[in-house]
């Protein structure tokens, strides 16, 4: 859970202030600029540890017994292909893209 929560705590704030920023370049703030800030970075965020989400949810279901973090995502790259990396996606951005796009409309102004 720390490999994948406290990189991306740092992804996401870094990314919804770096699209901020680029969005509000002419100081002109908006409600509407935070919030898509906010869904731009959970949706980028998400893609990139969405293959260590995975790996951790075969680990916690007692299936899969992976020793490494790399030997986990090779092995399930190798043995089932590049979807796998991705299960999931659709309805992670689903949950978690609206919740950033609201929570930062009212948290940046």
């Amino acid at each position: 859970s720390l490999v994948r929560n406290i990189p991306g705590i740092a992804i996401h704030i870094s990314l919804t202030q770096l699209i901020y920023s680029y969005l509000t370049k002419n100081n002109q703030t908006s409600m509407v600029k935070s919030g898509i800030a906010g869904f731009s970075a959970r949706c980028i965020t998400v893609s990139v540890l969405m293959p260590v989400t995975v790996l951790k949810t075969r680990i916690e279901s007692g299936q899969f017994s992976y020793t490494t973090l790399i030997r986990g995502l090779s092995e399930m790259y190798r043995l089932e292909g590049w979807k796998v990396l991705c299960r999931g996606w659709t309805p992670t951005i689903l949950r978690d893209a609206p919740f950033s796009a609201l929570y930062f409309m009212f948290f940046i102004k």
